[in-house]
């Protein structure tokens, strides 16, 4: 079933962005996008009409995302009187969202919990490398663990790179579950670093939870394996 809405926010470069419709934020990336011009791309204030998807959540996902013809983002200027025309969908989508960003404004919702969740990631980073510094010294750990884990970020960094690069051109994507898997065998510094460096995977709610269950799942067994080996 179609719904109605507006483009919130949209990465350029990343290739994805978020519907808004009756206070509810959908992903879509641009492969969803069916502009009405081909090569155009989405703009932000942009009226909009949409199905969900149930394939990658609980009905988080805008495809078939296609632009409202005609709708522009202005306050109506009166109320509706008795014998004017019916309004069309891009009236109803014009009044609706009559308060949403100019377009060409970048939205970053979730820019304020970046340096909180910073911190907290590098005090995470410290009480590691000291377990893992511990475990090797005291024989718990193998020898071979410090190049072992520099090769693993490297990869994960590498792979995250790769991920972003598919985007941006549309290309097939690296599953998400091999991302975390890459975290969750303690390639998650990394993963951390290519977020906010590449700017990737960095407003989906989905990942950034799961990818916080992958710290805290690595660092207690490396904390386990080291303090009551």
């Amino acid at each position: 079933m179609s719904q109605l809405g507006h483009i919130e926010h949209w990465e350029t470069e990343g290739g994805y962005g978020f519907v808004l419709a009756e206070q509810t934020r959908y992903f879509f990336h641009i492969t969803d996008f069916e502009p009405a011009t081909p090569g155009a791309v989405p703009a932000i204030g942009q009226a909009v009409c949409f199905e969900l998807s149930h394939d990658s959540g609980p009905g988080r996902r805008a495809v078939l995302v296609r632009p409202v013809a005609g709708a522009t983002w202005r306050s109506p200027s009166r109320r509706p009187r008795w014998g004017d025309a019916p309004l069309t969908a891009a009236d109803e989508v014009s009044r609706a969202w009559s308060n949403a960003p100019p377009a060409g404004r970048r939205v970053r919702p979730h820019a304020g919990r970046a340096a909180p969740a910073s911190m907290l990631l590098l005090a995470f980073t410290v009480v590691w490398l000291l377990l893992l510094a511990r475990g090797i010294s005291e024989g718990r750990l193998p020898g071979a663990t410090w190049p072992a884990l520099a090769a693993l970020n490297l990869l994960t960094f590498l792979v995250y790179a790769w991920d972003k690069q598919a985007a941006r051109k549309g290309r097939w994507r690296i599953p998400e579950k091999l991302l975390h898997t890459l975290a969750l065998l303690g390639g998650w510094p990394a993963g951390w670093a290519a977020r906010l460096l590449l700017h990737h995977k960095t407003l989906k709610p989905g990942f950034r939870e799961a990818y916080w269950g992958t710290v805290l799942l690595h660092c207690g067994t490396v904390a386990v394996m080291v303090l009551h080996g």
